[in-house]
């Protein structure tokens, strides 16, 4: 199979690849990635089915914005989701929070990679600080 290049994306897209990644925590390089963990792909399964039903994107072009995957793997995550959100509260919970989000006006900033959130501090200055009170 030959992965076809992403499409640029769609603004309302992003917005909610963002508030995906931030509601989750997980960052948008994971939430785009292979991961198969159940976090990530409860995450991954929400950002498609918002991603169709908000902004009536085809499944080609959902796919395309998740690592190039295959129409058929977003269109199973969008009809998992509608069986999935049909029998537990806390999925329906976690969309209609998403969907708030994305309803607000404000600006969303996806989730930060743990790396690079501490990439702009000073830990060692942080560290001498520390040692005070040791």
């Amino acid at each position: 199979m030959t992965e076809t290049p992403p499409i640029e994306m769609n603004h309302e897209a992003a917005r909610i690849m963002a508030a995906t990644s931030h509601h989750f925590r997980i960052p948008l390089a994971t939430l785009r990635g292979k991961s198969r963990t159940a976090r990530v792909v409860e995450a991954r399964r929400m950002a498609m089915a918002l991603m169709r039903h908000r902004v009536r994107l085809s499944y080609a072009e959902i796919g395309s914005y998740f690592g190039g995957r295959d129409h058929s793997c977003a269109q199973y995550a969008c009809a998992q989701h509608a069986g999935l959100a049909a029998v537990y509260p806390g999925i329906r919970l976690d969309y209609a929070e998403l969907t708030a989000t994305l309803d607000s006006p404000k600006e969303i900033a996806p989730a930060m990679n743990p790396i690079d959130a501490i990439a702009g501090v000073d830990l060692v200055g942080r560290l001498r600080e520390l040692e005070r009170y040791i």
